[in-house]
């Protein structure tokens, strides 16, 4: 998992950029994928139960769950910090014959407004630290 903080950023007036929106909106399709495409297939058996006429479901099935924090701590410590994959991402180059995938319209829209959050965050941190 990682999150980029150029996206999740607010302006001093508490705006957000507009990409901020897809993004979140990935991050709940990726969730919604998780919980649709990798359902539990557990197997439960059926038991019969005394006092019951019926065999019954045996929800004592043995799962074995993440521990979270040992996850957490395991994906922090793997984790590319912001300021690496900015240095990565400016300095690659792609591939002549690469396939590129078609953008519509909207698309570059968003792209133009993302470009304009982006100026406009550097030019108030240029504000800010000449204030100083």
């Amino acid at each position: 998992m990682h999150i980029t903080t150029s996206y999740t950023t607010c302006d001093p007036d508490g705006n957000v950029n507009t990409i901020h929106w897809i993004y979140w909106g990935h991050c709940l399709e990726i969730l919604r994928q998780e919980l649709v495409c990798r359902p539990s297939v557990h197997f439960y058996s059926m038991v019969w139960q005394e006092g019951q006429l019926m065999p019954f479901p045996d929800f004592h099935v043995q799962q074995t769950c993440v521990r979270w924090k040992d996850f957490t701590d395991m994906t922090t410590q793997r984790m590319t910090r912001d300021d690496e994959i900015k240095h990565k991402m400016k300095n690659i180059r792609r591939p002549e014959g690469a396939v590129q995938r078609y953008t519509p319209p909207e698309g570059w829209n968003v792209i133009e407004q993302n470009r304009e959050w982006r100026h406009k965050m550097k030019e108030q941190e240029v504000d800010t630290k000449s204030s100083r």
